[in-house]
This record gives structure tokens, sequence and C-alpha cells, in this order.
């Protein structure tokens, strides 16, 4: 003979209760653990952009030279920031995105060129180039009216400006740069955008 058990009413409310609780704080877990990732991404991201930034922006250079004594003032250069000449200067500064590339990495900077900048494998340059086949100061971006100059500081290493598939040697007379033109020094090439 079976027997067949039958559950009172008030067992089977309990039991769906249970199971509705139960199925709600799946959800709720699911959608919490969701939002937690979707939080960990976006400070993830927010940290390599960080990062990144970081690793694009040189601190404030200001080169003092005899240039100051011919009455020209020194420059200001900053990355990824809005920037003024510290001396008040108010002439027009030309901006140039460089795009460095080298053996084993590839970098883009924006520079406001004040004045002059200098580039080279010493720390001190506004673009540091890590490079042991340059100079610690290599060359020299200029600004003539509203005109960008490159020289050569060190004639020792050969510097060359290639236009067109052409290329031109630099020395250390001042030679006018035009957008597109890629200066080759080393082992390393900085391909120049004048905005």
């Amino acid at each position: 003979m079976n027997t067949v058990l039958l559950s009172d009413p008030a067992t089977i409310i309990y039991e769906s209760i249970v199971l509705l609780f139960l199925i709600f704080n799946t959800f709720r877990l699911r959608s919490i653990n969701k939002r937690t990732e979707e939080m960990v991404s976006l400070q993830m991201n927010r940290i390599r952009e960080e990062s990144l930034d970081a690793s694009l922006r040189n601190t404030m250079y200001i080169q003092r030279s005899e240039m100051t004594a011919n009455g020209n003032h020194p420059y200001d250069v900053t990355y990824h920031q809005e920037e003024k000449n510290i001396y008040g200067d108010t002439r027009d500064k030309i901006t140039v995105q460089v795009e460095e590339k080298g053996i084993l990495s590839t970098k883009k900077y924006v520079v406001h060129v004040f004045d002059t900048i200098a580039v080279g494998s010493d720390d001190s340059n506004a673009i540091i180039l890590n490079d042991t086949s340059i100079s610690r100061c290599q060359i020299q971006l200029l600004q003539v009216d509203k005109n960008l100059f490159i020289k050569n500081l060190d004639v020792q290493n050969t510097v060359s400006l290639l236009r067109n598939k052409k290329s031109y040697p630099v020395t250390e007379d001042a030679v006018c740069m035009k957008t597109g033109d890629t200066i080759l020094l080393g082992n390393t090439s900085l391909k120049i955008t004048i905005l």
C-alpha cells in the first residue's frame, strides 16, 4: 500500500517564500557583482590613462643660457596641459607634435615652443631620448618669427632632416622646418607636425 504525503498549505507557502527570496538574492548579487566589475574596469582604465599621461609628461623645463643676456626669455614646455609663458611674454607660441620612433618604442609629445627647446639624452632636456648614440644635448628647436628652426648642437653626431624623401644635413646653422619633416638622429627619428 502506497501512501502519499501531502504538505500542509503553511509549509507550501513557507517554501515558496524561501524560494522567491533565494531567487531575488541571486539576481541582486549578480547585479552588485556586475556593477563592481564595471567600477574596477573604470578604475583600471583611469589608472592606465594616468600612467600613460605621466610617462609622456615632462616636468617644466627652463633653459638658462646666453640667450637671456640677449634679451630673449627662456621658454616654458608642458605636455597635455594649458600653459603660458612664465615670464609674461605674450608672443605667440608654436605648438609642435613630435612623434618619436626609437628601437624599442614609439612616443608622441605635444610641445609648446616659446623660444627654444633642447633635445638629447640628458634628463635636463625638454625632450629626453633614450638613445645612447646621441649627445646629452644634441639638437635645439627654435622659434623665430612664427617659424620653427632646428640646429645641431654637437656636429660630431650626424643629424639629418628628411623632407619629401630627400635628406639634408643639419649643422650648427639653423634650418627652417615644415610640417611632415622627420629628424634623424642616432637610432631615433622624430616626425614633426606643426599644429
